[in-house]
């Protein structure tokens, strides 16, 4: 079974662009904690082939080689051949599935065209090892077909499911994959994490599609509580005035440029609610400047944030093995910030730790260092900029009071867009060839699979409706011409 479903896994990365010609299988598809859906091994095969074109550039057809030379050992057909497909009583016409109903249940559905020929391959390969049974056009193959429950309880009928199908206009015309939290919570308790999660009922839906110049993800992740409706609701109410945008005077092609647009206290108390086991360290970082230099972050700097959160990647320091980073967090209150500022200042000062201060147009800056790197960081108008260079944040603010802007052109369409319409969401794009250009590491790293992407994009906000439990991301994988 896992065999069979590694295959449907690999191909899935084909994606499809024509509407699959047969429901039928909509009908055999019941409430489950993960679909895999693909429209047709005909499609999705072709996609798969365009793209391994994308990513693999030279060494394309060496790579196609190994793929057909593997699963031919391992799976008795090769995968990348339709006709081979097709000889042992595949449709590739017709849609597909994998549906995971719960622990070690579940089914795949294979769409046949001759029971006789996928009969005679099953016993030339599997023998009497795997456990299957036909149901109309389709092969469910299971590792017990007990588990093959079809006539109640379809997904097609569950109301999260529903709603998924609602936000990201799915007609079962291009692949698609469903998450319950269930699914994931299972999945955590293998490394012992659950307990350290607290996630209601809710759901991760994810429609793909292939274009010639990019591939595109829609995702819709959901909760369903009251809780989290107020959560989606209030996060969209910020209070900002802002004096300038501080990626309008970005310089060079920065690795990573991102913005967040958000009520920052809020999300934070709901960060704080559902990740109790700190997997980004914040909880910890926060807890020790309090226990340290009673320094309280929460008070007087998280909840003085008014929403707007800017970073730039702008390069890799290949002698220093550290990135060159900046950005700026929009403050409701100057004098709160300031008193932040002093209070933090003295309390570093008199823990006899170094922190040294500079003067730019009569603002104070100050740089802290660690032993990774050094912070520098000040107030310009109700703006708290930092850096981990000292150059950069000096070009950074000249390019501001001097007001040599007009960085925001170069950025992707929906930067533009969330900043002239005060969109809330967040919103990033990472360029590829910057990043492996600056990037370093001591592990190894085949670039080859990356040679046809040209960037990543990222965007997203919360539900805009008067029922909004969820959040709708875009990410971009656009290539080359």
């Amino acid at each position: 079974m896992k065999k069979i479903c590694f295959v449907i896994l690999f191909i899935f990365f084909g994606l499809s662009l024509f509407y699959a010609n047969n429901k039928e299988i909509i009908n055999y598809i019941t409430s489950c904690e993960l679909l895999i859906y693909l429209d047709s091994f005909s499609n999705s095969l072709e996609i798969a082939n365009q793209l391994l074109k994308r990513f693999y550039g030279n060494n394309y057809e060496q790579m196609c080689a190994q793929i057909s030379e593997q699963s031919k050992i391992t799976y008795g057909v090769d995968i990348l051949n339709k006709k081979y497909i097709e000889l042992i009583g595949i449709d590739i016409n017709k849609p597909l599935a994998y549906v995971h109903i719960k622990e070690n249940s579940g089914y795949l559905l294979l769409p046949i065209s001759s029971k006789k020929s996928i009969q005679q391959f099953i016993k030339n390969n599997y023998g009497d090892n795997l456990s299957y049974k036909f149901i109309g056009d389709y092969l469910a193959i299971s590792e017990n077909t007990q588990n093959i429950i079809l006539n109640s309880n379809l997904i097609i009928e569950n109301e999260g499911f529903k709603l998924a199908i609602q936000k990201l206009e799915f007609s079962w015309n291009k692949p698609f994959i469903w998450i319950e939290s269930k699914y994931l919570t299972d999945l955590s308790s293998s490394v012992g994490i659950t307990q350290n999660l607290n996630v209601p009922y809710g759901f991760t839906a994810i429609l793909l599609n292939y274009e010639k110049s990019k591939i595109q993800s829609k995702i819709y992740v959901a909760l369903i509580s009251e809780n989290q409706r107020n959560f989606v609701l209030n996060m969209k109410n910020v209070n900002f005035n802002e004096k300038f945008n501080l990626l309008d005077f970005i310089e060079g092609n920065p690795i990573f440029v991102g913005y967040l647009f958000l009520n920052v206290p809020l999300l934070y108390k709901y960060y704080m609610y559902i990740d109790k086991m700190d997997i980004f360290g914040i909880k910890n970082l926060i807890t020790e400047l309090w226990q340290n230099y009673k320094i309280n972050v929460e008070r007087d700097f998280i909840n003085n944030c008014d929403g707007r959160v800017k970073l730039v990647v702008n390069s890799f320091d290949t002698i220093h093995n550290k990135y060159s980073i900046y950005g700026s967090i929009g403050i409701i209150n100057k004098d709160i910030a300031k008193s932040f500022i002093d209070t933090t200042r003295n309390i570093i000062t008199n823990k006899d730790i170094s922190l040294s201060s500079f003067e730019l147009f009569t603002i104070p800056f100050y740089y802290y260092p660690t032993s990774n790197f050094t912070l520098y960081y000040g107030l310009v108008e109700n703006d708290f900029v930092f850096s981990t260079e000292k150059d950069v944040l000096i070009n950074v603010v000249k390019n501001i009071f001097e007001n040599k802007g007009g960085s925001l052109e170069n950025l992707p369409f929906y930067f533009k867009k969330a900043f002239e319409n005060n969109e809330t969401g967040y919103f990033a794009t990472i360029d590829i060839n910057s990043f492996f250009t600056s990037f370093k590491t001591d592990f190894l790293i085949n670039r080859d699979i990356f040679i046809g992407i040209k960037n990543i994009n990222i965007y997203g906000y919360p539900d805009k409706d008067e029922n909004p439990y969820g959040w709708n991301t875009t990410i971009d994988i656009n290539f080359y011409k």
